[in-house]
């Protein structure tokens, strides 16, 4: 299928997904509403051996963010346990939510650092970066408002 043609079905379905988000594409993420979000890509950076991306294969570590706004929490699902990292701070800069915090990682291992997830306020787009001291994870997906 040409390019072309595929650009109706992306309007199509992107004003039928905006509808089913109450016609207003902002509301969800302003930093009010609660929102899950999906990491569909994700990237492993370290100085040694620099970014590669992270499969299905290798063990993924992150693949669903609930975003809880009243309680000011992200809750990780995880292969072996969820975690649950406080939301330190929580601005919008320049159509941006900006979620950070700090977490000290999972109990019993090795781990700990910082995060920060960037949230498109008009699409939902999202960009999850997460440091610590030998290791950053880099992950890119979409979120959608939780109901």
């Amino acid at each position: 299928m040409k390019p072309v043609t595929l650009l109706p079905l992306v309007v199509c379905l992107s004003t039928s997904a905006l509808a089913a988000l109450g016609g207003s594409s902002a509301a969800p993420f302003d930093g009010k509403t609660n929102l899950v979000c999906t990491v569909q890509q994700l990237f492993e950076c370290d100085s040694y051996a620099g970014c590669r991306a992270v499969t299905e294969d290798v063990a993924f570590p992150i693949r669903h963010l609930d975003v809880d706004v009243g309680k000011r929490t992200i809750k990780i699902e995880h292969l072996d346990a969820d975690l649950t990292s406080p939301i330190a701070n929580s601005e919008v800069v320049q159509g941006k939510l900006l979620l950070q915090g700090t977490d000290s990682g999972i109990k019993g291992e090795a781990g700990g650092g910082g995060y920060t997830l960037s949230i498109n306020q008009t699409y939902g787009n999202m960009i999850l970066t997460v440091a610590g001291q030998d290791v950053a994870f880099v992950g890119m997906g979409a979120c959608i408002a939780k109901r």
